[in-house]
Parts: structure tokens; C-alpha cells; sequence
């Protein structure tokens, strides 16, 4: 069975979201030491670090698309999905940037990702089902959101 890793892509604006909500965590402690308020907002920083900025992953293995985000996991089957729309939009999901793709499947289930090549990653998915509809490709779509 094979297995490609799609990289993540990360934007600017969710890169200082992160690293702003990770300060609000650790930036208190020196202002008023206490040493258990110290102890659980680094261990939500750390928290936050590793779901939000190491955890992300896409893996296409087999027909099977994996969705990592930190301790939480989603397996699609690419035979499920129905649309892939190329999208803008900051709604919370396993994405990590503006620019993202949305992926409809299984009967009115959605899902939004980003990953860094979305051509090879669209193009992975219709090699396996050709039954996708692709929406909104983008048109020299410049800069980071």
C-alpha cells in the first residue's frame, strides 16, 4: 500500500494567531509568579504548540485520506468525497491557512485543509476517484493572508 505525506501549509495570519495565543499562556507567570497557575498555562502552550503547529498532517494511504490534528484523527475514503472547492476561509479545521481546499464527501460531510501543494493534492485524490468535482481553481493566486 502506498502512503504519500502531504505537507501543511501555514500562512501568516495563523502563524501569529499561534504564536499570540501561546504568548497570552506563557507571559503571565512572570507577571504574578505562581508556580501551579505557571505549571498549567505552559502545559497549555505546550498543548497548543503541538496540536496546532506539529500536529497537523495529511497522509493519503492507499484510498484512505488520514487527517492528523494533534492527539485527534479523521480517516476518509477518497471514493467518498463528491467536491473539492478551492476556498478562503478561517472557520477552525485541521487547515492552517486562509487559502485552503474544502472537501465535500459521504453525503453533506465537510472537511477544510491546506495543503502546501494543492495541485498534487487534488490531483492525488482524482487519480483515485475521477468522479470529483473540482470548484474555484485558483488563478494566479498571489502572497500569504
Amino acid at each position: 500500500m502506498t502512503s504519500i505525506l502531504f505537507k501543511v501549509k501555514f500562512d501568516t495570519f495563523y502563524s501569529i494567531m499561534i504564536v499570540l495565543t501561546v504568548a497570552v499562556c506563557v507571559i503571565p507567570p512572570f507577571l504574578e509568579p505562581n508556580i501551579l497557575g505557571a505549571l498549567i498555562l505552559y502545559t497549555l502552550a505546550f498543548l497548543m504548540l503541538w496540536i496546532m503547529w506539529f500536529g497537523v498532517k495529511y497522509e493519503l494511504r492507499g484510498e484512505l485520506l488520514i487527517l492528523r490534528f494533534g492527539p485527534f484523527w479523521k480517516k476518509i475514503d477518497v471514493n467518498t468525497f463528491q467536491q473539492i472547492t478551492y476556498s478562503r476561509s478561517v472557520i477552525a479545521s485541521a487547515a492552517m491557512a486562509i487559502k485552503r481546499l474544502e472537501i465535500l464527501y459521504d453525503n453533506f460531510q465537510m472537511v477544510h485543509i491546506s495543503p502546501k501543494n494543492e495541485e498534487l493534492f487534488v490531483q492525488k485524490m482524482m487519480e483515485i476517484n475521477p468522479k470529483i468535482e473540482v470548484k474555484n481553481k485558483r488563478k494566479n493566486d498571489k502572497g500569504d493572508d
